[in-house]
């Protein structure tokens, strides 16, 4: 147990392993500090997030209020605590600082209102498209001969970068040192001895004499492509066949052979792109400026500049440090692994000189954010500084004792020298059992032998595509087998064990760009699944468009929030013509503009603003959306319903500032934009509550679930490569770059401008090692999110696997082995069976015969690109269902077409939560859902099916509430599904064709349909929506479906024509009306004729009719039709 007392008595550093208790440790520490009668105010505790910063805001609170309860002789000091604990500095590094730069503005020269951009690279974007508006208005030739030479993207990320690198400083090139160039050429060209006399006729031999003839600087630099691949691979590493010859036939070491061809080789390149860096660094510095020009104006600071800018000012400003070490007399740093040199230094600076009052908490294992500048080195470093009292926490209440003897045997040698063995401490340590032959870990992508696979079926190699797929067919199935299983985790709110349910799984991988291979398998095998998402909705491009309209509308001199609207998805002026607006520095819609288009928005922009103050923002908002016709551009396709959930969700934003709050129209517009500076990502809350109503597994990167753990881990995608480096036109030596101003920082490149170096393969060989550690310990973060299992994927891939994580784990072949004997009988021979077994053939899909004849269309590729869309909601807007959605659909006999909150319940959850007592609308949705839910890979028989089927009947009936009786019971149910499974249906009736469930194409099953239909002066009616059961493609046309279990007398086609006109005319032509309008979005200018000969129409399958080709109805619009019904809803005719 750690004496907390002990750690105030010096610097103390705590390493603290995954689940070991960190926060537990801070907690008490604050709680020891106050005993010794230290005041809360006087700490300071730095997290990484957010996040992190409430919750342990919210322990110390909880624990400060718990101590005032206790009735002994610290009762006082922690009733102080209390009332000064709204003082006490919990935050991250930026909040800090901030308090630390406006409490001593005065000396640093800053605004004491200074903004800090969290958008960085958006703001200087802003400016460089003006900057770029004014290149392209001068066309000087040789700003337009390098524009051409290196491409616009290039050029852009290069001079935006340059701004951001540099941080308003200048930067020079010097002349290239052209006397050790000529020395080295020399000594290039003295190699031409090894082959004057050789007879052999080798290709290489032929071009080593071709280079050699080339005894000029200016020869070789013009001839640099005949250099570069005589002695060097496309890879860029030294051609071994030259390198042998040449080291045969000459006294020179391998090593100073490599490094003279690598040197020369740097600088002919730097060399031959001089001309085109002369320019750049002319154009970055004139860049710089009109930045540093901009970020002065407006008061605002970067991110990284409130860091620096603090540090310099405490390091060269004595009074300023005696304050700050006066105001905290312990400074607590959590995730100290991932503080950058910068951040490291500034605590140095604070407290280097005291003999007590750091305390680091952190896990060097854990420090896997190498690329926002984190630095494992700054953790050493501060260890060596600092003479402080070290405690190792060793005892995890996280994972099972089992799976923590995984991960001892396996990052003991993983992670050599770093990692100390750890112990379960877990409550259920001595009882916790592994049921149905599973074991902690479990292993995928093995062969018979228990082998990890590296062919194919046809004996060629695995390609990481192929894995991908193969690994998400082996989770898919697993996960249905621990599902269906019940296998049992432990709940550690209800210390104890209970059945698995889809929350407690989640899936990590080190990017999010291949998910997509799992929802594709999760949709055919009916797994609730959601990606964690990173962001919210002040976050939205939209929403922070319209605030900059918004705010151009307040104040008419606003140049900025007009650029910035004006350039957005709003109304996407060009950059050429920004600039003629800005040629007088201030832009205004007050004034003329030259261009037509932006003429008329200026007029409509100088309405608003006159009418602002006469009606509420809300209504101001409405009106911009109107005149600028937003509503109907956002609308448009699949996008649609999230852009217009958006809006209307601001609606109620505006509103509840105006009348809640009573603010002014300035005040509302400028806390919005305030709500968007200080956006900060949002985690989705993950629940293994049994009772949630939100089971679905999760899919997240292995970054983002760092301070978080699961019951049960699966690791995808092992195989993926990190991003190849791209090679561009030019490169930057890093010794050539000079500032002319000092600079003392570390800062990282992140765009596509490779930095090199006459060391370039030494430094490069440092930097893949840097990359490797990182990724052995991303492996170390993702393995211990897991408390009771971890699924491993082992697939190998013979080649291309290089910077992988799997590559990581294949180290000499003895972590592999490691993995495979952990537990030995445990789970080797068992696990490998279920998972063998449990592994099914991906159907196969059958293109259709017909595609060809659709020359402008790919149905099946449009449902593909559809099934990717997200559309994301509001609780919020549902309160106003009955506004937002006003359509005319009768209501059904049996069954209702769901409102918005009903969908949202249905989406979130499994069970059956209608809150109706009519048993027939009941019975109906049982019906529904029992179809949604039914896997689309088990049509291999109809014994499969019934199997299948009465899986899901037996789970979902007993929770509906339906009492048995006749035309409502269990077999009822089992009949008319099983019959809508596998009996032939009447889809189309001209030309007559039939087709089973089972060979519809892309069935995109329970989609929303949202249109936007024109209506003028209104925000909240004007669209039509609904919720359809299924579209499919079948011989290349699309159809929409829809069950019905109504109870008719019965099912001839008179009697289903007439219930179908009576009872759902307005819902097919909706439905209808809005696949149209969202196809138009992909293909404008002849959906007509597409329509009318790609749309197959919409399916009524009424499931309780049991024989072959009976039971169905299907009903086909045209589009004349679609418009003349549209055309009635806008006149107000239905």
């Amino acid at each position: 147990m750690m004496d907390f007392k002990k750690a105030l008595e010096t610097h103390t550093a705590i390493e603290a392993s995954a689940g070991t208790g960190k926060t537990y440790s801070i907690e008490n520490i604050i709680i020891a500090a106050i005993k010794e009668n230290i005041p809360i105010e006087k700490i300071a505790v730095i997290t990484f997030t957010e996040k992190a910063a409430m919750e342990l805001q919210e322990r110390i609170r909880l624990e400060i209020t718990k101590q005032c309860n206790s009735k002994n002789e610290f009762t006082e000091i922690f009733q102080k605590a209390k009332e000064d604990f709204p003082f006490a500095t919990i935050g991250t590094i930026h909040q800090f600082c901030r308090v630390i730069l406006r409490a001593n503005s005065f000396v640093s020269g800053l605004s004491p209102k200074f903004e800090e951009t969290k958008e960085e690279w958006k703001e200087i974007e802003s400016v460089f498209s003006i900057f770029k508006g004014k290149l392209d208005l001068n066309k000087k030739e040789e700003v337009i001969e390098l524009i051409q030479s290196i491409g616009v993207s290039l050029f852009q990320n290069f001079i935006i970068e340059s701004a951001i690198l540099f941080q308003g400083k200048s930067w020079s090139l010097p002349e290239l040192d052209k006397r050790t160039l000529q020395e080295d050429l020399e000594k290039i060209i003295g190699m031409k001895s090894a082959v004057l006399s050789e007879k052999k006729s080798a290709n290489y031999i032929q071009e080593l004499k071709e280079v050699f003839e080339l005894d000029s600087i200016e020869k070789l630099a013009n001839n640099f492509q005949k250099f570069e691949s005589t002695f060097f691979t496309k890879e860029g590493k030294i051609k071994k066949v030259s390198k042998d010859f040449l080291l045969s036939k000459l006294s020179i070491t391998e090593t100073d052979y490599e490094n003279l061809l690598f040197s020369f080789k740097s600088s002919l390149e730097y060399l031959n792109s001089f001309q085109n860096l002369r320019i750049l660094c002319k154009l970055s510095n004139e860049f710089i400026l009109e930045v540093k020009k901009y970020f002065l104006e407006n008061d605002k600071l970067t991110t990284s500049e409130i860091i620096l800018l603090t540090r310099d000012l405490i390091q060269n400003n004595e009074e300023v440090l005696k304050k700050v070490q006066s105001d905290y007399q312990y400074i607590i740093v959590d995730e100290f692994q991932d503080t950058s040199p910068i951040q490291a230094d500034l605590f140095t600076t604070i407290l280097g000189g005291k003999e007590k009052g750091l305390i680091f908490v952190g896990d060097p294992k854990q420090s896997i954010y190498g690329f926002l500048n984190s630095d494992i080195e700054s953790y050493k470093n501060t260890i060596e500084i600092f003479q402080h009292n070290k405690e190792v926490l060793s005892e995890t209440r996280r994972s099972t004792t089992q799976l923590t003897e995984v991960f001892n045997r396996i990052f003991s040698f993983l992670l050599e020298g770093m990692y100390s063995n750890v112990k379960s401490e877990r409550d259920d340590r001595d009882t916790y059992e592994y049921s149905n032959n599973l074991t902690p870990l479990i292993l995928l992508g093995l062969d018979e032998n228990n082998i990890p696979r590296s062919r194919n079926e046809s004996g060629e190699d695995l390609k990481t595509e192929e894995i991908r797929k193969l690994s998400s067919i082996e989770i898919s199935n697993l996960i249905r087998f621990m599902i269906d299983q019940e296998v049992e985790i432990y709940d550690k709110e209800l210390k104890k064990t209970r059945k698995i349910t889809y929350s407690d799984i989640t899936i990590l991988s080190e990017k999010r760009t291949n998910f997509s291979y799992l929802e594709e398998e999760f949709s055919k095998s009916g797994i609730p699944s959601s990606i964690y998402k990173n962001e919210k909705f002040y976050e939205s491009s939209l929403i922070q468009s319209i605030s900059y309209l918004l705010h151009s509308i307040e104040n008419p001199n606003d140049s900025l929030s007009l650029i910035k609207a004006l350039k957005s998805e709003l109304f996407l002026v060009s950059d050429e013509s920004l600039f003629h607006l800005s040629e007088n520095e201030e832009v205004s819609y007050l004034s003329k503009a030259t261009d037509k288009s932006i003429q008329e928005i200026f007029l409509i922009l100088s309405k608003l603003h006159y009418k602002k103050n006469i009606q509420s923002a809300s209504l101001t908002l409405a009106d911009a959306l109107n005149e600028f016709k937003i509503l109907e551009k956002v609308s448009l396709g699949f996008y649609g319903n999230r852009n217009i959930t958006d809006i209307n969700h601001l609606h109620e934003i505006l509103d509840s500032y105006q009348t809640e709050e009573n603010l002014s129209y300035g005040e509302v517009v400028r806390r919005l934009k305030k709500n968007i500076s200080e956006s900060t990502k949002q985690n989705v809350k993950i629940s293994s509550d049994k009772n949630s109503g939100e089971s679905s597994v999760s899919v997240m990167t292995i970054h983002a679930s760092k301070g978080l753990e699961f019951p049960v881990v699966i690791l995808f995608d092992l195989t993926a490569k990190p991003k190849p480096e791209i090679k561009n036109s030019f490169l930057i030596p890093n010794d050539k770059l000079y500032l002319k101003e000092p600079i003392v920082t570390e800062v990282k490149i992140k765009s596509e401008i490779s930095l090199s170096t006459p060391s370039i393969e030494e430094k490069l060989k440092i930097k893949r090692e840097k990359e490797k550690d990182e990724k052995k310990r991303l492996l170390y973060v993702a393995f211990t999110r897991a408390r009771d299992y971890l699924v491993l994927p082992l697939y190998h891939v013979s080649k291309g696997s290089s910077g992988s994580l799997r590559e990581v784990l294949n180290i000499d072949n003895q972590i592999q082995s490691f993995i495979q004997d952990s537990l030995g009988h445990n789970f080797q021979s068992s696990q490998f069976a279920i998972s063998k077994s449990s592994v099914k053939k991906e159907n196969p899909k059958v293109k259709s015969s017909n595609l060809d004849k659709i020359p402008f269309f790919d149905s099946e590729k449009l449902l593909k690109e559809m099934e990717k869309l997200e559309i994301e909601s509001y609780s919020s807007l549902h309160r106003k269902d009955s506004r937002t959605i006003e359509k005319k659909i009768e209501e059904e006999t049996e069954e209702e077409i769901l409102t918005k909150s009903e969908e949202e319940n249905r989406s979130k959850s499994r069970h059956l939560l209608y809150g109706t007592k009519d048993i027939g609308k009941k019975f109906g949705s049982l019906s529904h859902l029992i179809l949604e839910e039914y896997s689309l890979d088990k049509f291999q028989s109809e014994k499969i099916i019934e199997n299948e089927l009465t899986s899901l009947i037996d789970y979902h009936y007993p929770r509906s509430g339906i009492i048995e009786e006749v035309n409502y019971s269990k077999s009822d149910l089992f009949e008319i599904c099983f019959s809508a499974l596998t009996k032939l249906h009447l889809i189309n009736p001209n030309p007559e064709t039939y087709a089973k469930f089972s060979e519809w194409k892309n069935l995109w099953r329970e989609r929303e349909f949202f249109h936007y239909i024109g209506k003028k002066n209104k925000t909240e009616d004007s669209f039509f929506y609904g919720i359809g059961d299924g579209i499919f493609t079948y011989n290349s046309k699309y159809y929409i479906l829809d069950w019905k279990s109504n109870l008719l007398k019965d099912y001839s086609e008179p009697t289903l024509f007439k219930v179908v006109n009576e009872s759902y005319f307005y819902q097919y032509h909706i439905y209808s009306l809005n696949l149209l309008k969202n196809l138009e979005y992909f293909y404008k200018e002849s959906i007509e004729k597409f329509w009318d000969e790609n749309f197959g129409g919409m399916v009524f399958i009424f499931i309780r009719e049991t024989e072959n080709k009976k039971g169905n109805f299907s009903v086909k619009p045209s589009y004349k039709e679609l418009m003349d019904f549209q055309d009635k809803i806008l006149s107000n005719e239905l």
